[in-house]
């Protein structure tokens, strides 16, 4: 490999890494639910307003709804894989 290609294979390298991070915090349905809970604490304790809490709460409930899209659809490719 050309020595003028070596940053540009490491730079890409390390946005793969930014990217799969950033995914699993998107998409982990572990941490969409630690998530959610520390929300409804946070709303128990009234350390967040009413609206803001119904704000939030949509929205990691529709990451929650799409890491379980994505888990299905893996699931289902893995199966589909296997029965070939």
């Amino acid at each position: 490999m050309p020595v003028l290609l070596l940053p540009l294979k490491l730079f890409l390298l390390a946005a793969e890494k930014v990217k799969e991070e950033a995914d699993k915090q998107l998409y982990d349905v572990g941490i969409i639910q630690k998530n959610l809970l520390m929300l409804e604490l946070r709303h128990e304790k009234n350390e967040i307003h009413e609206d803001e809490y119904r704000r939030q709460y949509e929205e990691w409930i529709r990451r929650y709804e799409c890491a379980k899209d994505m888990e299905r659809r893996q699931w289902s490719k893995l199966l589909d894989d296997e029965s070939v």
